[in-house]
């Protein structure tokens, strides 16, 4: 979070002082100036929050629960989930996707499996560092009421 509170910090200074430069160079009225700063900040204020958002915020990710890699993340879940608790869970679809940003990505599936000749359906987190070539379940459970 450092960082993006000493690129705030510089957006900030960058709009006061070429705001403080114009009004130096020409007749700008106090109120204009006023509104343009307000301006800036607010959409400084709208910036920094879409990206605090992005990073560590779980967001939606349309259209890749069809992707193969998504695919072959649920397959890993379903797999190692099988390994720790000796259990024939069969992995059937990708049910939804969602991810979030951490030390690499955190992806938060919602898959439907087989359990003993039953359809159910299961939430599972696999965390991804790719640089590290890790992948690794967190937790997968029985999400209920199916």
């Amino acid at each position: 979070m450092a960082p993006l509170m000493f690129f705030t910090l510089f957006l900030t200074i960058s709009v006061l002082h070429f705001t403080s430069a114009t009004s130096s160079i020409s007749n700008i009225p106090t109120l204009f100036q006023f509104q343009t700063n307000s301006f800036f900040f607010v959409r400084l204020l709208r910036f920094r929050s879409q990206i605090a958002t992005k990073v560590g915020g779980v967001s939606d990710s349309p259209g890749s629960q069809n992707s193969a890699e998504i695919e072959s993340l649920a397959r890993l879940a379903v797999d190692q989930h099988n390994t720790k608790q000796n259990s024939l869970l069969e992995f059937t679809r990708m049910v939804k996707t969602r991810e979030q940003v951490v030390a690499g990505t955190l992806h938060h599936l919602t898959i439907e499996a087989v359990d003993a000749g039953e359809k159910k359906i299961y939430e599972a987190q696999v965390w991804v560092k790719p640089w590290l070539n890790f992948k690794e379940l967190q937790e997968i459970k029985h999400a209920g009421g199916d």
